[in-house]
């Protein structure tokens, strides 16, 4: 390959000691097995990390030889919905491990434009200063006028200082300046890079703020933009006649992520008073109350049809102020979490973490913990000691002034909000209680995500990348029927027990990596596995089937769980503490215990880590050419040939059905021939041999039809599709008919198996598959322009 299709194929290396730029190639190896985003930084920062770095970093996180590195993916600003973010990466300040973070906005297409596929920074300059890039062209500018401005405030008189009103700008507050551990990177205003702390390893650098004019020279041309554009209205097909699907975007385009405080509550997924409850008011604080209350404006980031993001105006002393969000981590965290259910507070804390830069999962537990201790009359004299203009009687449950305080005190590094500043993990150390009290998971606060409602949520809190991270995995959108990929076991089952699927968590945690790489929003997942391949694969041309990319994901995981052990994670970090899996006396989830050694231990079977020491096998690091020779990825696949006679058969058999198709009036007594059609298109059409392709070998279909009591079936069985008639013993899965009307109006396409299934008329086992039947049935038919 001559050029990297979809790239722009270099890497710029800001050395901010020197202040000087190095340019260096891509490597189509890299960008093919490492796609872009998180995984490409991982993959640059493993390189650029000595055996004395490591030593360096384990004792000083902020030494300027930590890299901090800015990124865009493949499909960033593509036609690929919600593909408008960018990633942030490097050691965390606040865990010492593997650190990264994504932000939505405008900012992700400016940097995508600016001719780099990332942007290294090492070193640390001598004075605050600020990164200007434009026409690829790097200048270092004084940025002392702007230290100690807010982030909305220095994003605007960087603007100003360009006359650019257009001029994209990612930078720090004082939280940055001042080393808060958990502080983040804003952009588009209050757009946030909010975990692990990125934004105090730009302070550590003196670096306020990095700002791009993206010239219109370096707008890359996606090769296959017709396809991406194809294949997205074919996903929109399924998705409006797909109940949940069709639904669920326009609420939260409607009433933003806080939609989740309603249906969260339900499950006991919301925490309360720092997770010690889940019930609580919550109407007080659902989407409809604050939409209710307070004149609320639809926003959202670049290339996203679903604008999930939502301006608010609150009253302040007498004046109207337009704050972004809040989003639902910030309201739970700063409302449930600390006992308040004044919604005022709660949104202004939410602007404060934005205006300052502070991430506001873990501020809320931050606060929400000292509120717990003093609550709970633990450490009270050594809480007394930090506190300067903060009255201990304050420190209580629901006080929405104290939390505001806290969050100032927290930006400035005043009294008790130097010690808050440190996270939950240090504070535990220096006030010297029980560290099964501090709410992390290897040094990252826990999201607002309880552990309790979903095992499998918890067991990726446990194995994340970085610490407790629900965006590393959304479990809870799996149990919820959000998300499905069971040829991948990521299906929903018991939510309190994940025996048996601890391979879909993996799994998913694998897509994630996906996602931060490539790099895309959660909330727009396609219905099937293989059309995220397809996105990668028509906006690179590598032509990724859905067990290549998977490695790729896999391979993303370990090299940064490899970062993390040269760090000093072990086994024994792979926990969560006492105060997030007490056993809860009332609630939805009454009575639950966590015990997940098992499930640990049948994790690290499947992903090839070693027991004892945490780390990743070498077996498994040469298996995915993170150590080793530099060779190709070989994958199992079978090879895909097709036969003329086959093709034959197949032409012969669409002058049958593409007329039915049309007319959506297939006979019963031509079903077995349809299904076997269904099964020829399987392996002529490549695309359709694909999504085949991404589902378990002897995986079975068996329809029965009512009266009949006759099974028709389709069978894929080490890449060879057929299919027949009569009973089968072990079908992998069934759909049983309540009558004979349902059977022919899912048949003919005229009734959604999904809206078939949630309506109680068509029985699937397991529920899980019933996804996979709808791809086996319809998932061509807008080829022939139909819908389900």
């Amino acid at each position: 390959m001559s050029e990297i299709i979809g790239y722009n194929g270099k890497i710029a290396y800001v050395d901010l000691t020197r202040q000087e730029v190095k340019i260096e190639p891509l490597k189509v190896s890299t960008a093919r097995d490492y796609l872009g985003g998180a995984g490409l930084s991982a993959k640059l920062i493993y390189d650029l990390l000595g055996e004395d770095d490591y030593k360096t970093l384990k004792q000083d996180p902020y030494s300027p030889v930590n890299p901090l590195v800015f990124a865009t993916g493949p499909v960033t600003g593509t036609d690929r919905p919600a593909s408008g973010r960018y990633s942030v990466c490097a050691i965390s300040p606040l865990t010492n491990i593997w650190g990264e973070s994504t932000s939505g906005g405008f900012f992700c297409i400016d940097l995508r434009n600016s001719g780099f596929d990332a942007i290294v920074f090492t070193g640390k300059a001598e004075k605050p200063i600020y990164l200007y890039l434009s026409k690829g062209k790097f200048e270092f500018r004084d940025a002392s006028k702007f230290w100690g401005k807010d982030t909305y405030k220095t994003q605007e008189l960087i603007r100003k200082e360009h006359d650019n009103s257009k001029l994209k700008v990612a930078c720090i507050g004082p939280a940055g300046e001042k080393l808060v551990r958990f502080a983040c990177i804003m952009n588009d205003a209050g757009r946030a890079a909010g975990r692990c702390g990125m934004g105090a390893i730009m302070g550590s650098k003196n670096l306020k703020a990095f700002a791009i004019v993206g010239s219109p020279d370096n707008i890359l041309q996606t090769p296959n933009k017709k396809a991406i554009r194809d294949l997205r209205k074919s996903i929109n097909f399924i998705l409006e006649d797909d109940l949940v699907g069709a639904i669920v975007p326009k609420v939260m385009n409607i009433f933003g992520t806080n939609t989740y405080m309603d249906m969260g509550s339900f499950a006991g997924d919301v925490p309360a008073y720092y997770f010690t409850e889940t019930e609580f008011p919550a109407e007080l604080l659902t989407s409809k109350t604050l939409k209710e209350e307070y004149p609320m404006f639809i926003s959202g980031c670049a290339r996203c049809p679903l604008q999930c993001a939502k301006q608010t105006i609150v009253p302040v002393n007498d004046q109207e102020v337009v704050v972004d969000g809040p989003e639902y981590e910030s309201v739970a965290a700063y409302g449930p979490l600390t006992g308040t259910f004044d919604s005022k507070p709660v949104i202004l804390a939410h602007h404060y973490g934005n205006v300052y830069g502070i991430d506001t999962i873990s501020s809320g537990v931050v606060i929400a913990f000292l509120i717990y201790l003093i609550e709970n009359n633990i450490a009270t004299e050594a809480i007394k000691k930090h506190l300067k203009v903060i009255k201990i009687e304050d420190i209580r449950w629901g006080n929405g002034d104290l939390v505001l305080k806290l969050m100032d005190l927290i930006n400035e590094r005043k009294g008790i909000g130097d010690l808050l500043a440190e996270g939950t993990r240090i504070m535990a150390e220096k006030l010297g209680v029980d560290p099964e009290l501090a709410a992390h998971v290897k040094g990252l606060e826990i999201p607002m995500h309880d552990a309790r409602a979903y095992a499998g949520q918890a067991l990726s809190y446990m194995t994340a990348c970085c610490g407790a991270n629900h965006q590393k995995c959304d479990w809870f959108q799996v149990e919820t029927q959000s998300i499905s990929f069971p040829e991948y076991k990521i299906n929903p089952g018991d939510r309190f027990d994940i025996t048996g699927r601890e391979e879909g968590v993996i799994a998913f945690q694998d897509i994630r990596a996906i996602d931060d790489s490539a790099v895309t929003c959660d909330f727009e997942t396609p219905p099937k596995f293989s059309d995220v391949a397809k996105y990668i694969s028509y906006a690179t041309d590598f032509k990724y089937t859905p067990k290549m990319l998977l490695q790729v994901g896999e391979r993303m995981t370990n090299i940064k769980r490899l970062i993390s052990c040269n760090l000093g994670t072990t086994r024994e970090d792979d926990r969560l503490p006492k105060i997030a899996t007490q056993i809860l006396k009332s609630g939805p989830t009454e009575g639950v215990k966590l015990d997940l050694d098992k499930n640990l231990k049948t994790y690290y079977d499947i992903r090839g880590w070693d027991w004892k020491t945490g780390r990743p096998t070498k077996a498994k690091l040469e298996e995915l050419r993170i150590i080793g020779d530099d060779t190709d990825i070989v994958v199992e696949a079978k090879e895909h040939k097709i036969s003329s006679d086959l093709f034959g058969e197949m032409e012969r058999r669409k002058e049958k059905f593409i007329p039915l198709l049309i007319a959506k009036s297939i006979p019963t007594a031509d079903m077995e021939e349809y299904l076997g059609f269904i099964a020829l298109f399987a392996q002529c059409d490549e695309d359709f041999y694909d999504d085949f392709g991404e589902l378990q070998d002897g995986i079975q279909l068996a329809i029965k039809a009512l009266p009949q009591e006759q099974w028709y079936w389709l069978k894929l069985d080490k890449g060879n599709f057929s299919a027949g008639r009569g009973k089968m013993d072990k079908p992998t899965l069934t759909l049983t008919f309540r009558n004979q009307k349902v059977y022919d109006g899912v048949m003919n396409m005229k009734l959604n198996p999904v809206t078939a299934v949630l309506s109680n008329r068509l029985k699937v086992k397991p529920m899980g598959k019933v996804k996979i039947f709808q791809n086996f049935i319809g998932l061509y038919l807008n080829k022939f322009n139909l819908k389900f």
